[in-house]
């Protein structure tokens, strides 16, 4: 009994750090280059988290949106723009709910188009990881090597990896560098409130093509995994469950500066 339980708490454990590695470098990367608030988008994921564990009973990840956040990335947009690509999702995914369209809609979208989107945006992030290591080619090159080796681990998640070691690293050949001044204390959200001409390219370069992806993944490929993997506890986790709870969590992150989540 007791190695069974330290099984099933290892697992989890496992799993949630595992988790991160896709987690931390878009979130990081918002925050660093997009400068969009930590604190909303900490608090805001961290109550998605907490409502899809208390609402479907089984593990259901919560990550940023991969497009918009390539996009944040090479495309520099501003957290207006993040905000109103979110609400635009969470509504559409609100009224797809509602509505019973996810999986028609689904359908409609050739899987040849979401991996070219997703294709393209990772070349463009290649290019502006190639840009950055540029700027620092030793320690840039140190940790490419490193997440390299440590790619097909299942253990160590490269990304987790090269964030940790490579901000270790990066103290060890800079001496000149310092620890940021941390202070303790209670950091709520920020309201965003995005102008019209956010909407304009939060609508071209985030939502629209990060939409089928979303469909696809984060809606029709989660409620099949969770059936199959979860047989008696899945029952909640269906296409229209899925797409009303991240339709109403995109809705209520967005205007507090959250990231947008699938």
């Amino acid at each position: 009994m007791k190695i069974g339980m330290f099984s099933e708490i290892h697992g989890e454990i496992s799993g949630a750090i595992a988790d991160l590695g896709t987690f931390l470098p878009y979130v990081l990367g918002a925050i660093i280059i997009g400068g969009l608030d930590a604190s909303s988008i900490f608090i805001t994921f961290g109550l998605m988290y907490i409502f899809t564990g208390y609402f479907y009973r089984i593990p259901i990840p919560v990550q940023p949106m991969k497009i918009i956040g390539a996009a944040i990335l090479v495309h520099h947009l501003t957290a207006g723009e993040v905000a109103a690509a979110g609400i635009m999702m969470g509504l559409t995914l609100f009224i797809l709910a509602i509505t019973g369209l996810a999986s028609r809609l689904a359908g409609l979208t050739p899987d040849s188009v979401t991996l070219g989107i997703q294709a393209g945006l990772g070349v463009s992030l290649a290019m502006l990881g190639i840009k950055y290591i540029k700027t620092d080619l030793l320690l840039g090159l140190i940790i490419m090597l490193f997440m390299l080796f440590l790619f097909q681990n299942r253990r160590f998640p490269a990304s987790i990896a090269g964030v940790v070691g490579g901000t270790l690293l990066a103290f060890v050949l800079h001496p000149e560098l310092h620890w940021p001044g941390l202070q303790l204390g209670f950091y709520w959200p920020h309201l965003i409130l995005p102008a019209w001409t956010d909407f304009a390219r939060g609508f071209t370069l985030a939502y629209l093509p990060q939409l089928p992806l979303t469909l696809t993944n984060s809606v029709l490929v989660t409620a099949i995994l969770a059936h199959e993997l979860f047989p008696k506890q899945s029952e909640k986790v269906n296409e229209k469950n899925l797409c009303l709870t991240l339709g109403i969590g995109n809705l209520l992150a967005a205007p507090l500066g959250g990231f947008a989540m699938c």
